[in-house]
């Protein structure tokens, strides 16, 4: 789960790389012409400079928009690389608890994983660059497994749908 996280995360990264440079070229532009008004606003007849104030205010809002924009392109793919490595600190240690609990009484861990995964547990050996690994697939459903009745009708947080 978290490997495919990371996976979208490149992607957007790479296609937030190609807006970055677009951003940049863009913000270079804004500054030249933020300065080329400045600069005929002072040289400007009197009559004239409420408009190049207009312009100048106008290019600069653009540019301060443009600049907001960056910083959050720059910002968010560390920030949300730092949650994902948190997430799979967590997630880990919640293995790591499960293996131990089971290692505890066998027999009562056997029955969670069977309450948690009623399908079943579907594995395959995969080829790593660290040796073979065991991928193992199945579709979890807590609420058996808690001993919750869940209607159906549930609702996820806004953006979190499945694709």
């Amino acid at each position: 789960m978290l490997t495919e996280v990371r996976r979208r995360v490149a992607e957007r990264t790479e296609t937030s790389r190609t807006e970055v440079e677009q951003l940049d070229r863009q913000a270079q532009q804004l500054r030249r012409e933020v300065d080329r008004f400045a600069e005929l606003s002072l040289e400007a007849p009197p009559d004239v400079r409420p408009v190049l104030y207009g312009k100048l205010a106008e290019r600069q809002r653009e540019l301060s928009a443009v600049e907001d924009r960056l910083r959050a392109l720059r910002t968010v793919p560390g920030a949300v690389d730092l949650e994902i490595r948190r997430l799979e600190r967590e997630a880990r240690a919640r293995v790591e608890e499960l293996v131990t609990a089971t290692r505890r009484n066998p027999v009562e861990g056997r029955g969670f994983l069977r309450a948690l995964f009623p399908e079943g547990l579907a594995t395959a050996p995969v080829d790593t660059p660290e040796g073979i690994r065991m991928r193992i697939e199945g579709t979890a459903v807590p609420g058996l497994a808690l001993g919750l009745e869940l209607d159906g009708n549930s609702a996820s947080p806004a953006g979190f749908e499945p694709a």
